[in-house]
């Protein structure tokens, strides 16, 4: 099987999920009203991570419509606490490595007056290195998570889509690929 390397590629799974999480981290817990209208929020606060693990413990059966608003790997090493191997569905839709900061525009009174803000940085400091890095972390703990009959989609498009084919290859393993969606946008 092919396989990627570079230095920062870790080997020891227990001594990387030690280092992940940190007790005094502050997460956002958020619940949503109805699954359709995800702007809106019934509940939402800030509260250090250790809290979220017991909320998590108690509530176990009501976990539905939750959004958790933080690092995604502290989240993910967070979930393997109460949710290894039982997720059935994960979907991802990760940085593209486009190698640039993306923008959305705010508008402040005078519609004609807006100004840029950073929706999220595609910048890597490392190049390709960096990015696998950080996408490997985050798929080796979410293969964690599902289930035997779990299914991940990854939504990339051109820029690293061939390189996470074979890091998803060396985490779950080729056979279990399925398909590939291919997105068409008409002329």
């Amino acid at each position: 099987m092919v396989e990627l390397h570079w230095n920062r590629k870790f080997r020891n799974d227990k001594a990387f999920l030690k280092n992940i999480l940190n007790a005094d981290d502050v997460l956002k817990l958020s619940e949503i009203i109805h699954p359709k209208i995800a702007y809106r929020f019934r509940e939402e606060k800030f509260i250090k991570q250790n809290d979220i693990i017991k909320h998590l413990e108690h509530n176990t059966e009501s976990w539905v419509n939750k959004i958790i608003q933080g690092d995604g790997l502290k989240v993910l090493a967070l979930l393997l606490q109460n949710y290894e191997g039982k997720i059935d569905l994960i979907y991802i839709d990760p940085p593209f490595f486009s190698r640039k900061k993306h923008y959305y525009k705010i508008f402040v009174g005078d519609p004609k007056r807006s100004s840029k803000q950073v929706a999220y940085d595609d910048v890597w400091n490392k190049g390709l290195e960096s990015y696998l890095q950080f996408l490997y972390e985050r798929l080796f703990l979410m293969k964690r998570l599902l289930s035997n009959k779990g299914s991940i989609y990854v939504n990339l498009d051109h820029h690293a889509s061939h390189y996470v084919k074979i890091l998803l290859d060396e985490l779950f393993g080729s056979e279990n690929f399925r398909n590939e969606i291919i997105w068409h946008y008409p002329a």
